[in-house]
This record gives structure tokens, C-alpha cells and sequence, in this order.
């Protein structure tokens, strides 16, 4: 897919993911739906929908290129459409055991410290962590430890504030309303000077204040 193209993300991750369940669940729902979006806004049959894997591959490929930075400068809607259905893809289509040791421990782990791809990296591993642990079956299984350690190492680093705002925004997120999980972060937004905590995005500033 081009990347003049990245508003077709999220409806071919849609496609991929009603092919998936129709496949596990055999409705005749699905197939009735996804008939018309096929005439109406000509999205392929259901039968030649993308899987799952495919559209991994090529929207982390997107997030992987060399010219995704500028991408994303000169894209309006671009890393939106790539974070919302990587984060659709990995809620939906896979156990939290194969996101963590397929994507998060071989790439999202790196990105978050990624000077050009953390925007993308902390909100998307922060959703489909909280999604995971809170309103899945899955839950039961889902350990965010070692994630929350990672977020927190990066506010005790020499991180630029913007990179640390999204790592704490991301802490605000998994913590899922617990404020016994947001310490850290109020002690690194109570070690700012006055001059930068009324630039920290609003959700975290509504979340601690």
C-alpha cells in the first residue's frame, strides 16, 4: 500500500479482522455486511480479504521505513491510521502471548526508545496492553510488569521531555484509573520546572491534577 494510500489502513485491518471471525464463527452476518461495503465502497469480496498476518507485516513495515518521520510530517492521518490498526490487529487477532514475543519483544520494545518512532510505539503498545488486561478473555494471562518498568526507565533517562510526556501518558493508560500504578509519574511530572508542566498533554494533566 502507498502511503498516499494510509486511509485505506484502517478499512483493509477491518477487512482482515471480519475475515477472521468469519472464519471461527461462520455467521451469516458478516458476509452480509461485508457484501456491502464490496458494492458500495468496493472493498474486495470476503473471500479475497487480506489476512491478518499480511496486514501486520505491511503496516509495521510502513512503521519500520526509513522515510516514516517525514511520513508522518507531511501525512495528515498517517501514523493515526498505522497505530489504530496495528492496535485493532493486535487486540483482535492475536493472544497477548503472541503480541508480546512476536512484535513486542522483537520491535515495539526498541521503537519506544526510538527517537523517530516512539509517538507511535508507547500509545499502541500502552492501548493493546490495557485492552488485553482489562476487557479480554485473555486477561487472566497477561503480565504488564515488565512494561510498566520499561515506561518508568524512560522517565529516570535523559530522554526528551516529549519523549517522556508519552512514555507517562502511556503509565496513565495501562493503569487503567488505578492511581496506586501512576507513583512514578507523579514524582517525574512533580521534578519539572513550572515552565514545562503546563505544556504536558491535557490527559495527563486531567489524570494527575
Amino acid at each position: 500500500m502507498k502511503p498516499e494510500d494510509s486511509g485505506l489502513f484502517l478499512a483493509k485491518c477491518i477487512q482482515a479482522i471480519l475475515s477472521t471471525h468469519q472464519e471461527a464463527t461462520r455467521t451469516e452476518q458478516i458476509p452480509f455486511g461485508f457484501a456491502t461495503f464490496t458494492q458500495k465502497c468496493g472493498w474486495p469480496s470476503l473471500e479475497s480479504a487480506p489476512y491478518v498476518d499480511e496486514v501486520v507485516k505491511e503496516l509495521m513495515d510502513a512503521v519500520r521505513a526509513p522515510n516514516f518521520a517525514e511520513l508522518c510530517r507531511t501525512k495528515p492521518g498517517y501514523e493515526f491510521s498505522l497505530r489504530k490498526g496495528l492496535e485493532l490487529l493486535f487486540v483482535q487477532g492475536y493472544g497477548w502471548s503472541e503480541f508480546y514475543n512476536e512484535f513486542l519483544r522483537t520491535d515495539l520494545f526498541k521503537m519506544m526508545i526510538d527517537g523517530e518512532r516512539y509517538r507511535i510505539a508507547l500509545p499502541l503498545v500502552a492501548a493493546v496492553a490495557r485492552e488485553t488486561r482489562f476487557d479480554s478473555a485473555d486477561a487472566a494471562a497477561v503480565n504488564t510488569t515488565s512494561i510498566q518498568k520499561f515506561l518508568e526507565a524512560i522517565l529516570d533517562s535523559d530522554a526528551k521531555t516529549d519523549h517522556q510526556a508519552e512514555a507517562a501518558l502511556a503509565v496513565v493508560v495501562m493503569s487503567n484509573g488505578r492511581a496506586s500504578r501512576l507513583t512514578k509519574v507523579r514524582e517525574w511530572v512533580g521534578a519539572l520546572g513550572d515552565e514545562v508542566r503546563p505544556k504536558l498533554p491535557s490527559l495527563l494533566q486531567r489524570a494527575l491534577f
